[in-house]
């Protein structure tokens, strides 16, 4: 599959690796793509036609980390590349269409994996639950994917981050044991403060 599919064996690890959108994937020239920073640049996005157009937000422009494996993979696809800017150029050198993309690749794959149910967007969804696994913040999650505010990662992925009750009931069983059974130190501070206001009021 990988000699077969070299161009789209690399768009996938690339999706899988980077979160991006199938749009901006169709989109990325070999500028935005920066191997000796390992990361690549999100600038643009590309329609269901193939035109390329501004990213889906102003949150949409990010760098996102290229790990080394990627990093590998996308050299050695640059030597094979045809002669165009577009990482992933279609058959003519332009950009992808959407539904070529989906009927060419994503139908063949998972018709031969036997996995349905799923679309190249589940992609993207994997990358993040990567993320989280690794124990990225839910800040850190948002602005790897472009979401333009953070409800919108939290409403996505809020059930896949780690929430430790143990650790946090114990935290707040410190705190009250705390207001319950005050430190000798603070009765003392306390007894002070008293006294000083008594004999305020007895002068």
């Amino acid at each position: 599959i990988q000699a077969a599919w070299a161009k789209y064996h690399v768009l996938l690890l690339t999706a899988v690796l980077t979160g991006l959108r199938a749009g901006e994937l169709r989109a990325l020239d070999w500028k935005s793509v920066k191997f000796d920073e390992r990361s690549i640049y999100v600038v643009a996005a590309a329609s269901k036609t193939g035109r390329l157009k501004l990213p889906k937000s102003s949150a949409g422009y990010r760098k996102v980390d290229m790990p080394a494996p990627l990093a590998a993979e996308l050299k050695a696809w640059r030597k094979l590349c045809p002669k165009a800017g577009l990482v992933f150029p279609s058959q003519t050198g332009g950009v992808i269409v959407k539904d070529n993309l989906r009927k060419r690749l994503w139908l063949r794959l998972t018709e031969y994996s036997g996995v349905r149910g799923h679309t190249f967007h589940s992609l993207r969804h994997h990358y993040a639950s990567l993320l989280i696994a690794a124990e990225a913040t839910p800040k850190e999650v948002q602005e790897a994917l472009g979401h333009a505010d953070i409800q919108t990662t939290f409403n996505t992925y809020g059930h896949l981050f780690p929430e430790d009750r143990e650790k946090r009931q114990a935290r707040v069983d410190r705190l009250a044991e705390q207001v319950l059974n005050p430190e000798p130190e603070t009765h003392v501070a306390e007894d002070l403060v008293q006294r000083r206001h008594e004999n305020k009021v007895r002068s």
